[in-house]
């Protein structure tokens, strides 16, 4: 064998190793992007998993809240109910209240009831207190308070239609109606309640005469 032959093996040789190891990496790269893209395609359908129970996941918190939604609405709607029939019973208590007071008003109310009247004196409140308490209804519709010879001012309003007044202190207006009205005294009945005050002619009060004005609150409060 000459060193051509020699040589020609040798290349011959070489070739082989060169595609033996180009073949085997080829295959190799094969393999590796084979088994990614099934690794890809693993992620690709858990994701959609994963979504799939958030989305079933959510679906279920709607439904839920939609159930408390209109448990809640049922629960408003009951209790409005009872609101408005509970609304409408205290309206006809207090209209029946009203109207007893109408009628025993007229019934116990001796004279008129005027400016002149209730301006001409001052007027002292009787209560349980040892504080007397002045009231003094001016002419022009002002009214003097005092106490321990302390002075607030306020107002009052003669409503001649329903023989009531509405009595204004500290920007705070009530009404009361006339229970009772006779020359020296008259009885005041705060609307729609059970509160009854006795105002006595200060010029003819006596603290002798305090039990008696007390005792006849008590009785128009028993028969209010």
């Amino acid at each position: 064998m000459d060193i051509n032959d020699f040589g020609g093996i040798v290349l011959v040789g070489v070739a082989i190793v060169l595609f033996v190891s180009v073949y085997y990496s080829t295959r190799k790269t094969e393999e590796e992007k084979t088994k990614e893209k099934i690794q890809k395609q693993k992620r690709i359908e858990q994701e959609e998993r994963r979504l799939a129970i958030l989305r079933a996941e959510k679906e279920e918190i709607e439904r839920k809240k939609s159930e408390v939604r209109k448990m809640r609405n049922d629960k408003m709607n009951e209790v409005s109910e009872l609101i408005i029939k509970k609304t409408g019973e205290a309206y006809k208590a207090t209209s029946k209240l009203v109207g007893d007071s109408s009628h025993k008003i007229k019934s116990n109310i001796k004279i008129n009831i005027s400016k002149h009247f209730l301006s001409s004196f001052s007027w002292v409140m009787v209560n349980q207190s040892e504080d007397q308490i002045l009231f003094t209804f001016k002419s022009n519709n002002e009214l003097i308070i005092t106490k321990n010879g302390v002075v607030e001012k306020g107002s009052y309003e003669l409503l001649k239609q329903n023989q009531s007044i509405l009595i204004t202190r500290n920007n705070i207006t009530t009404h009361f109606n006339f229970v009772n009205l006779k020359n020296d005294y008259f009885f005041l009945n705060k609307v729609s309640t059970y509160m009854v005050y006795a105002f006595v002619n200060y010029a003819k009060y006596r603290d002798t005469q305090k039990e008696w004005f007390l005792d006849e609150i008590k009785k128009y409060k028993k028969r209010s």
